[in-house]
């Protein structure tokens, strides 16, 4: 009886182990898991996968100054509707301890019914990323960088499809 307990909590323990092993040996700079989070995310928006896209977004994310927390359901399904494909020109970030900004450019191209495919460019639209702690395997603590803010002025909502 207590065999199968030995052998799943040895399982148990090669799991957390070789995630362990694998996170201190794979360790990236800040720079690197930023890119890595937007690469993932515009990936995922392209996809119409929602789940990639909040993943990325700080649960106190803002855009324009405008608290978006409460807003996960419509965001979800603008990406699932729309499948924006967004491409970022500059994705290198200026990192200032738990907090980076990238400033770029931003292509939006989405398709709307009736009018097609609709491409919009929006000039310097800064992306504001903190260092927030998540957990991998639930319980193991890592450093995630998520999007907490977006600041794209004179952008009209209906031009990007939403309304």
């Amino acid at each position: 009886m207590n065999r199968p307990y030995a052998i799943l909590g040895l399982l148990v323990v090669a799991v957390v182990g070789v995630a362990v092993v694998t996170r201190a040996l794979g360790h990236q700079d800040d720079k690197t898991l930023i890119q890595e989070s937007l690469r993932q995310s515009l990936e995922a928006s392209r996809k119409g996968e929602p789940g990639g896209v909040l993943e990325a977004l700080s649960s106190k994310f803002k855009f324009n100054d405008q608290e978006s927390s409460g807003f996960q359901g419509m965001i979800a399904k603008y990406i699932k509707n729309q499948k924006p494909d967004i491409t970022v020109t500059n994705q290198n970030p200026i990192v200032t301890g738990d907090e980076a900004r990238i400033t770029s450019p931003v292509k939006l191209k989405i398709s709307v019914p009736i009018l097609g495919d609709k491409t919009v460019t929006i000039p310097d639209v800064v992306m504001v990323f903190h260092k927030e702690t998540g957990h991998e395997f639930l319980i193991l603590p890592v450093t995630k960088w998520r999007l907490a803010e977006v600041q794209a002025s004179n952008v009209d909502p209906t031009a990007i499809g939403i309304e």
